[in-house]
């Protein structure tokens, strides 16, 4: 990592390496969150694990430095990964920035690699495919249509696997800036996996359909499972409505910062997790990391567990609300 205070100093950002609200070894910055309200260098930031929080608002914290530059320099996630980080990763960060032509080709050579292979025996649900019927069992059991799948398809690439490591799974394709960057499959039986990501770090690298999110507009969802999230995004009528899904519970710091950029090109963010005691403590945590005003914590109706079961009225009624 960079040096964060040399980085500050080359960037004209205000900062005191002592005083009363400075801890010792840390820097002071004026909240870029309270703004005017913080007069006096509230936020403090260890320059050595880049950690950073404001002792005015408990809320604008974070593990890693991303969250904080992306606010002070107005770049996004992928700028300042880059001017924190050398080697391999940072340069694919900045090769996909480029022209939608080099995209292309960035996307045939990762697809390539060892590291994220074409995984075989993965094939386009079809309605029209005998080989097919319990997949599309699956999905009709889980509240849509059999006129509903080929659109599902089509909008998010769901693929089913008849062999392989994949099998009797329903797959999404987990893709960011035109390059694939795993698969993550939802068994349709009683597997003790529920769900297997290949590679298995690929799912905590973005959020579900990061590349269609960062577009912005009226009302994000952010949800657990890709199944709650399409679940959402299917079912709302509205094209400036959209979800996202941070694959599980947990988050990284690189979800995390896509999130908060995310908060600032739409108008309002709300998570929705499951409604069991884990998932709405983990929920109310995120919304408190994020630390935006137009992010909310939502509930789900009574009776209901996850967002994969709600029926299209009462998405209607909880995107009224």
């Amino acid at each position: 990592m960079i040096d964060l205070e040399q980085l500050l100093h080359d960037r004209g950002i205000d900062y005191v390496a002592e005083g009363r609200n400075v801890r010792r070894g840390w820097l002071g910055i004026c909240c870029p969150w309270c703004g005017e309200e913080d007069k006096s260098y509230h936020l403090g930031l260890d320059p050595a694990t880049g950690r950073y929080a404001c002792w005015r608002n408990h809320t604008h914290c974070g593990g890693t430095p991303h969250g904080l530059l992306m606010k002070l320099l107005g770049c996004p996630w992928e700028a300042v990964n880059s001017l924190l980080n050398e080697g391999e990763r940072s340069q694919l960060y900045e090769r996909v920035t480029q022209s939608l032509s080099e995209k292309k080709e960035i996307a045939s050579n990762v697809l390539s690699n060892p590291s994220c292979p074409r995984e075989p025996g993965l094939e386009p649900i079809s309605i029209d495919n005998p080989m097919h019927a319990r997949f599309v069992a699956y999905l009709v059991k889980r509240g849509y249509k059999i006129d509903d799948i080929p659109a599902l398809v089509d909008e998010y690439g769901l693929r089913c696997a008849l062999y392989g490591r994949f099998t009797n799974r329903v797959v999404f394709p987990i893709n960011e800036d035109m390059v694939r960057l795993g698969w993550v499959g939802r068994a349709i039986d009683d597997a003790k996996l529920r769900y297997l990501s290949l590679p298995g770090a690929a799912t905590k690298r973005t959020i579900w359909r990061y590349d269609w999110a960062k577009d912005g507009g009226d009302l994000l969802w952010v949800c657990e499972g890709p199944f709650d999230a399409m679940r959402m995004d299917y079912m709302s009528p509205n094209l400036q409505h959209a979800a996202t899904c941070i694959f599980g519970l947990l988050y990284t710091p690189e979800q995390l910062a896509k999130l908060y950029e995310l908060c600032g090109v739409w108008k309002e963010v709300r998570v929705l997790f499951d409604s069991d005691a884990v998932g709405m403590t983990m929920a109310m945590n995120l919304v408190r990391r994020l630390g935006q005003p137009n992010v909310w914590f939502k509930m789900l109706p009574n009776g209901v567990h996850d967002p994969a079961e709600l029926s299209e009225e009462q998405v209607a009624k909880l995107i009224e609300e």
